[in-house]
């Protein structure tokens, strides 16, 4: 579902495709700046990688205001983040998804921070500030990276501090009662002794925009704030010492619910009927995040001369609590949820590189190491009341409706060790083979504990609580490409690759307390590609091209279902095949005129058991594409216009297909007008979804909770819908010194 989109995309879309076409005429002086990433642990050019990689500048993180992991959504047109809560993040990379955020299963999408693994559903809303580049890299990662991931990961590398004094500070004010601050201060300490640091923070506060009339309170507010302290000692050009320290602190207030159906049967909320505005809910439980995280960093580089070695020692610490929650938006305690997170983690990751035969072999091996301890404790609650589907079965089976809780407490420790290489041997001038391969061993253990009542909730096991014994999850995951130079400014490659995602225990949907003793299988990704890296007319038009078919295999999955007056969260392992196309073309039109698009195409579907035939999680196709356009005036003045275009289009949100639960943006709109001053001041009015569009973020079913038992079996429907914000806009002031 999706309100106020009358916008039509395809034209704007048009223009930048008729522009990007018609670039021979442009300067010949004018060139596009030369990317550089490491998706391969090294440095290259985005152009000499055959990886299915995006890359975001700096310069592209501040002028789109990339203030969270989460914005990463509307930029990378594969990406899907399903998120109940914002720190609930459930994201789809290629079709690959989980939808179960227990502590005994892994995402299948990953998010590192230098280097620093962070795979929980919390960490896809970390704070974006003084940021180098962000890499997505699309695809089964199953050599490179500390922890396999079969749809892709994100890689967040932060700015180090080097001898060079920088000082930015920036204050924006908005709609919704914005106040963001953000500032860093980076230099040497002490140059004679080659020690340089930098401080970096962040402060965010909004209230909400959506008015909960139940109690007049304003749910969605932001109130995070976060820091960074990084020391980096480096004596001499061979050794460098980098200490990292980060902490995050979120108590943002209110998750807003929309139900969206009939006139709910439930005598407590008779008369209830939806108002059709997504700016407004009427909701007993507000919600509400109460986060905090830190964690510390230690990486240290060795130059050989032959050979490189590196290691990183990390630690993370991660509790969240998230206050009761409504499911579906309703002014009476039928259904809602809370929960709360604890997670320690410790990683060490070491790696040699370095080059062979007369610089003919780049190579890279490594081990790699995490132990973490997870604890989630989720409650459920509900009033089932007479007249409703569910009330009606608890009257009629149990001779009550007295009000039902399930205590969901699942505690899961796992060590993981790995080993890896990859080596890239260049055949001729034009000609590279790449070999690599990972072996991964995962040791998973814990405890669960059930505690609630015999309606609804529970399952055959009823109320235990168990030890969870050891299971082990063992694979090797190899990579091969052949990529060839065509010419100098045109790359083509194979490859084929594999990744792995290790099983693990779920904390329902299962018979009896043995069945929670066998651990779910680990899933596995067969990936084979093909790509383009070309740069044409002399350095003004970037065009990259992948196409991809991706075979996977036990895909772990998750879906609440009420069936015959049980609901249960199904934990379903599916086989599915996917295939698709990814298009990025950049090009620099005129002097100072830019322009991007990106666009994928994406056709998966599942295999086998429940799922058979029903579509994967990831929109058929999608696109984002922007235009820039840098002025410059007397007296060393600039302006900078900038406005993106977002588009997905429709997709089920979740593996079951549930009617009515999709998502799709039609054509959201974002701008901004940058003002530079030549004393290193600079002013922006920025806009986000200028539109107003309020597509759907989250969603699920509410029929069985709220209508009548004649309602449901008649086929009705009713939904609980989350939107992503509304149209926000505000002033910046920016001032920068390096």
């Amino acid at each position: 579902m999706k309100i106020n989109n009358a916008f039509k995309p395809k034209y704007v879309v048009s223009v930048l495709a008729f522009s990007i076409m018609n670039i021979t005429s442009a300067y010949s002086e004018v060139l596009l700046e030369e990317i550089i990433v490491t998706a391969e642990r090294r440095e290259q050019s985005l152009q000499d990688t055959p990886v299915a990689v995006t890359a975001f500048s700096d310069d592209f993180i501040t002028d789109t205001r990339l203030e969270s992991t989460s914005d990463l959504v509307g930029y990378v047109p594969g990406l899907h983040l399903a998120q109940f809560t914002r720190v609930q993040g459930l994201p789809t990379l290629r079709g690959a998804q989980s939808g179960d955020d227990n502590p005994g299963l892994d995402q299948p999408v990953a998010v590192f921070v230098d280097d620093v693994y962070k795979g929980r559903v919390t960490d896809f809303d970390l704070n974006l500030f003084d940021v180098e580049r962000i890499e997505v890299l699309r695809g089964p990662q199953g050599t490179l990276y500390g922890r396999n991931v079969v749809g892709g990961l994100i890689h967040v590398i932060t700015k180090k501090p080097t001898k060079e004094n920088r000082v930015v500070a920036e204050l924006s004010v908005g709609n919704f009662d914005l106040i963001n601050a953000k500032g860093v201060v980076s230099g040497a300490l002490s140059e004679e002794n080659n020690l340089y640091g930098s401080v970096a923070f962040s402060s965010n506060k909004r209230t909400g925009f959506t008015r909960n009339v139940f109690n007049g309170r304003k749910l969605d507010s932001v109130d995070k704030g976060s820091a960074k302290l990084q020391l980096r000692y480096a004596p001499d050009e061979n050794f460098e010492a980098l200490f990292q320290a980060d902490f995050l602190r979120d108590t943002g207030f209110g998750q807003h619910r929309d139900y969206v159906g009939p006139v709910p049967t439930a005598p407590s909320i008779a008369g209830f009927s939806q108002d059709n505005d997504p700016n407004t809910v009427n909701t007993e439980k507000d919600g509400g995040i109460d986060r905090t995280s830190s964690g510390f960093s230690l990486a240290l580089d060795y130059d050989l001369g032959s050979v490189h070695l590196k290691s990183i020692s990390a630690f993370v610490t991660d509790e969240a609590i998230l206050a009761e929650t409504s499911a579906f938006g309703l002014p009476a305690s039928i259904f809602f949820t809370s929960q709360d997170y604890d997670l320690d983690q410790f990683t060490q990751e070491f790696r040699v590189s370095g080059n062979a035969f007369e610089d003919r072999l780049d190579w890279v091996a490594g081990a790699y190491f995490l132990n973490s301890d997870h604890t989630r404790n989720r409650r459920f609650d509900g009033d089932f009341i007479e007249g409703t589907f569910l009330g009606d079965i608890q009257a009629s089976s149990f001779g009550n409706t007295d009000p039902q809780f399930l205590l969901n407490m699942q505690t899961i420790e796992t060590n993981s060790q790995s080993a890896f290489f990859q080596g890239t041997y260049s055949v001729s001038d034009s000609l590279r083979l790449t070999v690599g391969g990972r072996y991964t061993s995962d040791d998973k253990e814990g405890r669960l504990e059930h505690q609630g009542d015999s309606f609804v909730f529970l399952s055959d096991a009823g109320v235990f609580a168990t030890d969870l014994p050891k299971a082990t999850f063992s694979e090797f995951t190899p990579r091969f490409t052949l990529e060839y130079d065509v010419t100098d400014d045109v790359m083509v490659y194979a490859t084929y690759s594999e990744g792995f995602k290790s099983g693990g225990f779920v904390d329902g949907d299962r018979a009896s307390v043995e069945h929670y003793h066998v651990p779910k299988a680990p899933e596995g990704a067969e990936n084979m590609e093909i790509g383009l890296r070309s740069i044409w007319f002399d350095n003004r038009l970037m065009a990259n091209v992948t196409a991809y078919k991706v075979d996977y295999t036990d895909l772990n999955v998750s879906q609440m279902v009420s069936t015959g007056g049980q609901v249960n969260f199904l934990q379903i392992s599916s086989s599915a095949e996917a295939e698709g196309i990814e298009i990025e073309l950049k090009a620099a039109l005129t002097e100072g005129l830019n322009a991007f698009i990106n666009y994928t195409y994406f056709d998966g579907h599942y295999i086998g058991e429940a799922l058979d035939g029903n579509e994967m999680v990831s929109p058929p196709g999608a696109y984002s594409a922007g235009i820039s356009y840098d002025v410059e005036l007397a007296n060393d003045h600039q302006l900078a216009f900038r406005v993106d275009l977002q588009h997905k289009d429709e997709y089920f949100q979740d593996p079951a297909n549930e009617q009515g639960i999709v998502n799709g943006i039609d054509g959201m709109v974002n701008g901004s007008m940058t003002w530079t001053l030549p004393s290193s001041w600079e002013v922006s009015l920025w806009g986000k979804n200028l539109g107003d569009e309020r597509a759907v973020n989250y969603g699920n079913g509410a029929e069985a909770f709220i209508l009548s038992m004649a309602a449901v079996e008649s086929g009705a429907l009713a939904f609980a819908y989350n939107y992503m914000p509304p149209r926000t806009f505000g002033l910046s002031l920016r001032y920068t010194v390096d």
